[in-house]
């Protein structure tokens, strides 16, 4: 009887614990697309430096982390695009677009114009970045 008893309270208490800890946690998710064409990119990595979690986006460019509110830095990369970079304070959930250019492309592009290094690029957020607070992309 006493065993029942001490069952019953641990799993009573462990169902008032567990919803608290998934709480805290924010979704991060949006789209990698290509820069020019507009056309989403599959089997992007992302990963955030800082809680050191990673996915990879889908066959529609989607992805999808949980993490820890707070300051964030996203890396996104693929072989044949530019890394791209994120950082910003996360607050409540967020939506990402991510705009990367493809490397062969800028290759070409800079072959034509007689340059050799491509510029400088830049990881887009969407509108929603007004419910993020303070943020910062690189």
């Amino acid at each position: 009887m006493f065993r029942k008893t001490l069952l019953f309270k641990f799993l009573f208490l462990l169902t008032l614990i567990s919803p608290r800890s998934y709480a805290q946690y924010i979704s991060v998710n949006g789209y990698v697309i290509d820069a020019l064409s507009g056309e989403t990119i599959k089997n992007v990595n992302v990963f955030e430096k800082n809680n050191k979690i990673g996915t990879i986006s889908n066959s529609n460019g989607y992805f999808k982390l949980f993490l820890k509110p707070g300051e964030i830095d996203l890396s996104f990369t693929d072989d044949l695009f530019a890394p791209e970079s994120a950082k910003l304070v996360l607050k409540s959930d967020t939506l990402l677009t991510i705009e990367m250019e493809n490397l062969r492309l800028q290759k070409k592009i800079n072959q034509e114009q007689g340059k050799s290094k491509p510029g400088k690029h830049t990881a887009l957020l969407s509108p929603f970045k007004n419910f993020l607070g303070k943020d910062k992309i690189n």
